[in-house]
């Protein structure tokens, strides 16, 4: 049987305690949500606040593989879960990974303005290194 990242992902964290699921989430917390509204690990969502993370994971190098929102709060049994479709995570380049995010997100976020979204990362292992640097660098400041 074939299962997504995404679906991978919540499986290993389900069943084992994953030093790379904190680090994964330090990551989210640290440079994706900076200086963005999170509230349990959502972030109240606006079209400026999607840029702002689509574009940091694509500076950062950080590939985003599902998004979920919280939004059953404001609309009754309205909920939803989108994730990309990649066989594995690469190191992508020049090359946005993140665009799949605009396309599928902007107009539920400009019809729902502060949407509460959660986004999925996966971090290739060549990025790690960088990226641990750059969380210590920021959570010093």
């Amino acid at each position: 049987m074939k299962t997504t990242l995404l679906a991978n992902k919540k499986l290993n964290n389900f069943l084992h305690n994953n030093s790379k699921n904190d680090f994964e989430i330090s990551v989210r917390e640290n440079l994706l949500y900076k200086n963005l509204k999170v509230k349990n690990g959502f972030i109240e969502c606006t079209v400026e606040d999607l840029w702002h993370v689509a574009y940091r994971a694509w500076f950062y190098g950080i590939t985003i593989i599902g998004i979920e929102s919280n939004i059953d709060q404001d609309f009754p049994f309205y909920d939803f879960c989108i994730e990309d479709y990649v066989e594995e995570v690469v190191n992508f380049g020049e090359y946005n990974p993140s665009q799949w995010i605009l396309t599928a997100l902007m107009p539920i976020v400009i019809a729902n303005p502060g949407i509460q979204l959660s986004f999925y990362i996966d971090v290739p292992e060549m990025n790690i290194p960088v990226l641990k640097k750059t969380i210590a660098v920021n959570l010093t400041l």
